[in-house]
């Protein structure tokens, strides 16, 4: 039995869009053992899937960080014996504490820190998905087992790597669907809608710039209300300030989920609802993890980036004419152009509009 290490302890939303690779790594080689490491605040949206059997933590900011941290995480990674790791991180850590926990098998991108120490890299192609760049990692796998393990093992009809085979048997992201809380809430929703379509609203992200203004967002639910729709507001618990503030020019109904749902419960709330609209942001990717069908609103940040929603049932809202965009990859604290027309340009209207085509 193969034993597999796939390792990407990053944002929310890259953590996520790795699934595919790992869905494709167990139809490929479904005898096989795969563990999937993650930043610990994000286990619980993977445990339970069945194509992972094992989800580690990795605490870089508290218990793994640190010389000592990261000397006892390599340890821990020894003692599991994998064969083959796979990062999509592209951090120094990450290169540093893969290349030291002597698993045979190394594969990273070619614009990781340090990509020296794995032994095999990919080049990371910006025009691609973010999700097709990391099945793309799964080539020196492919051709190490085809050339050397078992040259009967056959991707479609051919003995080679085919991306298009790749992306067909990986399928969108997936997160845990907590089936429990999702009859709970759908019947919660059924019982208040009375005819109303179900739309959730997710104004936060970590980054500032990131984020559609409140004002808008408080537009943008009174016009949907008149459209008999209601709003469901979304939002961490150390970011129920943004929600309070858009409450302040909100005039209709609304639910108000704000710092009430954990983690966990999130993918399923979001798959009881008729529609998301959000920033860039984590909950997008669940949504699409859901397939529950996504407006979102794009600022600093570009779809050719490659982390827009991947599915064909979702739209991104954009201003495309302006020079200044992507000004980042994640987003920042603040626009460097002192005028934030990414995202004050683009009206309550254009969104109210893409909306609606979904609820008709």
């Amino acid at each position: 039995m193969i034993k597999f290490l796939i390792f990407n302890p990053s944002y929310l939303g890259d953590s996520i869009l790795t699934t595919p690779l790992i869905k494709a790594v167990k139809k490929l080689y479904p005898d096989s053992y795969i563990a999937f490491c993650v930043r610990p605040e994000y286990i619980s949206l993977f445990s339970g899937l069945n194509f992972i059997n094992e989800v580690i933590s990795f605490d870089k900011r508290r218990y793994d960080g640190g010389i000592r941290g990261t000397i006892n995480f390599y340890k821990f990674l020894r003692n599991k014996s994998f064969d083959i790791i796979i990062s999509p991180h592209l951090s120094i850590r990450s290169t540093i504490v893969t290349s030291l926990s002597h698993i045979p098998l190394r594969i990273g991108f070619k614009q990781a820190k340090l990509n020296s120490l794995y032994t095999h890299t990919v080049e990371k192609d910006r025009k691609k998905h973010e999700v097709v760049r990391y099945l793309e990692l799964l080539k020196p796998v492919i051709e190490a087992r085809l050339t050397n393990k078992n040259p009967s093992i056959e991707l479609g009809s051919k003995k080679e790597y085919e991306l298009s085979v790749l992306k067909n048997i990986a399928g969108q992201p997936e997160t845990y669907t907590d089936n429990f809380i999702y009859e709970k809430v759908n019947m919660f929703f059924k019982v208040i809608s009375k005819g109303y379509s179900i739309v959730g609203i997710n104004p936060t992200s970590i980054w500032p710039t990131k984020r559609w203004p409140e004002k808008k967002y408080a537009e943008l639910m009174n016009k949907l209300y008149k459209n008999n729709i209601i709003s469901v507001l979304f939002a961490a618990p150390d970011e129920k300030s943004t929600v309070e503030e858009i409450s302040k020019y909100i005039n209709v109904p609304f639910i108000d989920f704000a710092g009430r749902t954990t983690l966990r419960e999130l993918p399923a709330i979001i798959k009881t609802l008729d529609l998301l609209i959000t920033n860039d942001s984590g909950p997008m990717h669940i949504a699409v993890s859901q397939n529950t069908p996504t407006v979102a609103i794009f600022g600093p940040t570009t779809k050719n980036l490659g982390f827009f929603p991947y599915d064909d049932i979702s739209t991104v809202i954009e201003k495309k004419d302006l020079d200044c965009r992507p000004c980042c990859l994640h987003g920042g604290i603040r626009c460097p152009e002192r005028h934030f027309k990414c995202m004050n340009d683009i009206s309550v209207d254009e969104v109210l509009k893409d909306a609606l085509t979904y609820l008709k």
